[in-house]
């Protein structure tokens, strides 16, 4: 595995990689030579992916850009080396130029244009080939197969060689910068099924809960139950999984817990769980294709029924369509729809194809979406280009309205765009909308299709290209940058090598290093800072008190306590009406200080602080001054407390929630938090007033306005 990692960065990473991997000959000789172009049908069919996301988020199984195939024979001492790296790695075959996902996966995407069997028919072949390398990357590679020789034949103790390994090759790619790393067989999956949109299951999200010392419980607990799948068999938010299959699950890991619900499709599994108040009772669940919603709400949300919110979590192979589904579906509802509310806080991204898709639901044809540049990138229609800042530039294709099916079933798209250039849409983000999110908001702002609102975003303008290893495993590198359609990166951040070889230090883009560029309206942004909103939102930040009581699911527990007094939950659940009454408030507080100490109700940062500030008094012979310090964690631990009071209506709302999730689907749980969050109320106030909107989108807002005033002095 180590020629492929090494060979696959030196290849195509966005930037020369520092030490051993700067090797300028390889464009000219060594692994660029002797190349053969594969078809661009072909590498859609392999899946081969490009992809927007940190680490741990949703990646692409569609062709956006793959890496060219390598030709066969390994130069030199091919034999020698093979051998060394056999008895070391125990496996020197790499699979390169091949998908992300399985066969069965591809046939789930709407761009899939080959059969499962011709997929695997390229796996297997590739699997038989080895890389031709160029001398500098096969010297390192005979170093790295002599360390792991070495060390497993006579290290004192015997080592773990899979372990050890993964640790070298993750040691080796985080030096680049944290996005590009190895993913081994579990990690691939994992990946596969949040790219892919869709796994095989029940319809649970299950985790361990926690006691005031953060201590995790013996059993899991079910904290998602989705509509259509478990929901409908009976299985309720709370519940406590006792049994799978008739064996006892208690100290069982989650993963284990849910490899076991995971199956086959058509299978079944019988689930024993306890519930408060009913007791133990076993139910049978039937194994299926469960999809991961990129939209899981979207409704109407004013009196006259013409404003829209969406809320839009990721970006999934399948989630364009279900978007294109639900606005369909709003507009069947309002025919008079004049303006939606497109909610991007808290998505983190996803596939580069899918972010294009939806733009295409509010850009008109032919607009400048987005654009790549790396060493080499690779047009949609196949043509690979190279060099230091190859760009290829991606446009909308507008997306037309479906109007119903014709009499032989093929379905029916009018002339009129799906979504009308006269709606007014109004943008949500924050600190975590990054990616391909920031794709789809920053092409709307440089566009000037709508208004941004909210808080910065991440500001994570790198692309990064997945490719498969032998054995279910692959890597992911950075292999370009991406702008927006004014011409800036949102990147903003740099990386480095740190100084003592352990992964990478960071540096934020300073002000003064920030450039200016203008929207089509002639509205300045800037780069190199995320997405800065066109109407700056503060955030409301949790408590001290809140924050705690998440910590060891307080909110969770006690509103299990509360249910199972309630024998109409579901009908009340779907009332506008709170389920939480003052009473119930106090009774939760009362709870809370019963089930801890107030010092473990109110632990937090402070807490830590002033413990590691007593235990520097006590080495510095300065007891007498601990006393001063408990008084000021005792009165800090009071302040805490009372945000009992202060923040009722926060705290109070969090426990609504709780407890309305115990009786319905997520769905009308997210429908109740919208009614009580502050950001969408202002987004509907914009999107309500056409001359409140016009103002801000023709004109430079405030704090636009004020961010590039800042951007000029701080470079004169």
């Amino acid at each position: 595995a180590a020629i492929a990692l090494l060979a696959a960065c030196a290849d195509a990473y966005v930037g020369p990689a520092p030490g051993f991997l700067h090797t300028p000959s390889l464009r000219s000789g060594g692994l660029g030579a002797g190349r053969a172009h594969v078809p661009l049908s072909e590498r859609k069919a392999r899946s081969a992916s490009l992809a927007l996301t940190r680490a741990s988020l949703r990646e692409a199984p569609e062709a956006q850009r793959s890496a060219p195939a390598r030709p066969a024979g390994l130069p030199l001492d091919a034999g020698k080396l093979g051998a060394q790296i056999v008895g070391a790695c125990a496996a020197v075959s790499i699979l390169l130029g091949g998908g992300v996902c399985p066969p069965e996966a591809a046939l789930a995407l709407p761009s899939a244009v080959s059969s499962p069997g011709s997929v695997a028919k390229v796996a297997s072949q590739s699997e038989q080939q080895v890389i031709e390398l160029a001398p500098e990357i096969q010297d390192k590679v005979q170093v790295f197969a002599e360390i792991l020789n070495d060390i497993t034949n006579s290290y004192v103790d015997p080592v773990d060689l899979t372990k050890i390994t993964e640790t070298g090759f993750n040691a080796m790619l985080q030096s680049l910068d944290p996005y590009t790393e190895f993913e081994n067989v579990k990690a691939t999956e994992t990946m596969r099924t949040t790219t892919q949109g869709n796994y095989g299951g029940v319809g649970l999200a299950i985790s361990k809960l926690r006691d005031p010392q953060e201590k995790e419980e013996p059993y899991v607990y079910v904290m998602q139950s989705f509509e259509g799948y478990a929901f409908d068999a009976g299985i309720r938010v709370g519940d406590k999984i006792v049994k799978v299959d008739g064996k006892d699950v208690k100290d069982t890991s989650v993963s284990a817990v849910s490899e076991m619900l995971r199956g086959e499709r058509g299978t079944e599994v019988k689930v024993t769980v306890e519930r408060p108040g009913q007791g133990t009772f076993e139910k049978t669940l039937n194994r299926r294709q469960v999809p991961l919603r990129d939209v899981p709400i979207a409704l109407l949300v004013d009196d006259k029924n013409e404003v829209g919110y969406l809320k839009l979590s990721g970006f999934s192979a399948t989630g364009p369509l279900e978007m294109a589904f639900v606005l369909n579906n709003m507009q069947r509802q309002s025919p008079n729809l004049k303006a939606l509310v497109l909610d991007l806080r808290g998505n983190t991204g996803g596939l580069l194809s899918s972010a294009i898709k939806v733009s295409d639901f509010f850009l008109p044809d032919g607009a400048q979406v987005v654009s790549t540049k790396g060493r080499v990138v690779e047009s949609q229609e196949g043509k690979v280009l190279t060099g230091p800042n190859a760009e290829i530039k991606y446009k909308a294709d507008q997306i037309k309205k479906y109007i119903g099916n014709a009499p032989d079933g093929r379905p029916l798209f009018s002339n009129e765009p799906l979504i009308d250039p006269s709606i007014r849409l109004v943008v949500l983000t924050d600190k975590l909308t990054a990616s391909a999110s920031e794709i789809v908001a920053g092409a709307i702002q440089d566009h000037d299709r709508g208004i941004v609102m909210g808080e910065t975003s991440y500001g994570k303008g790198l692309v990064q290209q997945l490719q498969r290893l032998s054995g279910g495993r692959q890597i992911k590198f950075t292999s370009g940058k991406y702008y927006t359609p004014s011409g800036r990166c949102i990147q903003n951040k740099v990386y480095a090598a740190s100084q003592d070889g352990r992964g990478t230090k960071e540096d934020k883009i300073a002000d003064k290093d920030r450039k200016i560029f203008y929207t089509d309206n002639g509205r300045p942004v800037r780069d190199g800072g995320g997405i800065e909103p066109d109407v700056p939102l503060k955030a409301e930040k949790p408590g001290q008190l809140e924050q705690s009581l998440n910590k060891w699911d307080a909110f969770f527990k006690f509103s299990g306590e509360l249910a199972k007094n309630i024998k109409n939950g579901e009908e009340l659940a779907g009332l506008e009406t709170p389920m939480v009454s003052d009473k119930m408030y106090d009774e939760f507080q009362a709870w809370v200080l019963k089930q801890s100490n107030a010092d473990q109700v109110s632990y937090g940062p402070f807490s830590k602080s002033l413990e590691l500030f007593k235990q520097a008094l006590e080495e510095g012979g300065y007891e007498e001054a601990i006393e001063d310090v408990n008084g000021v964690q005792k009165h800090l631990n009071q302040l805490i407390i009372g945000e009992f009071k202060s923040n009722k209506e926060p705290i109070k709302n969090k426990l609504e929630l709780a407890l309305r999730s115990r009786f319905v689907p997520e769905s009308k749980v997210l429908a109740a938090a919208v009614t009580k969050d502050k950001q969408i109320a202002e987004a509907i106030k914009y999107a309500e007033n056409p001359t409140l909107y016009a103002q801000t989108i023709k004109t430079t807002s405030p704090g636009t306005l004020a961010a590039v005033e800042a951007a000029k002095k701080a470079t004169q």
